[in-house]
């Protein structure tokens, strides 16, 4: 499984939440550290990943965009 964690300010996110489930089934996390605001290119950039997650004020932003690529799981976390 392929994660994306969008708009991850200074990889908070790889140390505040545990990620060793994923991890231990040869999965991948990949944290991207800026924000796009086309949602066309969130999209593209998004394509190669099986589930993503938004972190801070991006989860809002890019829950919409990511819930739309198509075959995408929208991981949020507890609130």
């Amino acid at each position: 499984m392929k994660v994306a964690i969008l708009d991850n300010y200074q990889n908070v996110a790889l140390r505040i939440a545990d990620w060793s489930s994923i991890r231990r089934h040869h999965g991948e996390i990949t944290a991207f550290n800026d924000y796009v605001a086309d949602p066309a290119a969130v999209v593209e950039r998004l394509r190669p990943f099986d589930a993503t997650c938004g972190v801070g004020e991006a989860q809002a932003a890019y829950r919409k965009v990511a819930a739309g690529a198509a075959g995408r799981i929208v991981l949020r976390p507890q609130e």
